[in-house]
């Protein structure tokens, strides 16, 4: 778990059940998030907690995954629903 410390950071509020990331997998320099998938559900992320700009992370609305690209400087993640 070293590699996930050094790369990027994950941030993921524990709102509710439905709202929970059930596995986080790395392929290469991909990462892979899946979670339970409902109506309204999206994963968002952002490169700073003080000042966060919550941005959706591309194809993850209403789905049950999205993957995300290891290249690049780290972020936080979590999953809302509006």
């Amino acid at each position: 778990q070293r590699w996930m410390d050094a790369i990027t950071t994950f941030f993921f509020p524990a709102l509710s059940a439905e709202l929970r990331v059930t596995r986080i997998g790395r392929a290469t320099n991909q990462m892979t998030f899946s979670w339970a998938a409902a109506n309204g559900v999206r994963l968002q992320k952002a490169t700073n907690l003080a000042a966060p700009n919550w941005s959706d992370v591309l194809s993850s609305f209403n789905a049950s995954n999205a993957t995300e690209s290891l290249v690049g400087s780290g972020a936080f993640y979590r999953l809302t629903k509006p």
